[in-house]
């Protein structure tokens, strides 16, 4: 799995749209090991939006946390 290459990170953030905050890629999610670590990113935004390719298998690396409280957006 390869994130989205730094010009397309740079390109959604550029679009200056009020609703996206932050761009995660997949990779660093890692920076979340435990379960308070994602809990509290959970907490940290409104919504999560997710590529549709990924969905099915950002659960594992996410938690249940996302799934159970309908945050995820494909």
């Amino acid at each position: 799995m390869k994130d989205p290459p730094e010009s397309f990170r740079k390109k959604i953030e550029d679009l200056s749209i009020p609703t996206i905050a932050k761009v995660i890629g997949f990779t660093e999610l890692a920076n979340y090991p435990t379960y308070k670590d994602k809990r509290e990113l959970f907490y940290a935004y409104d919504l999560f939006f997710v590529d549709y390719k990924i969905y099915g298998i950002i659960k594992k690396q996410t938690g249940q946390v996302f799934y159970q409280r309908k945050k995820y957006f494909p």
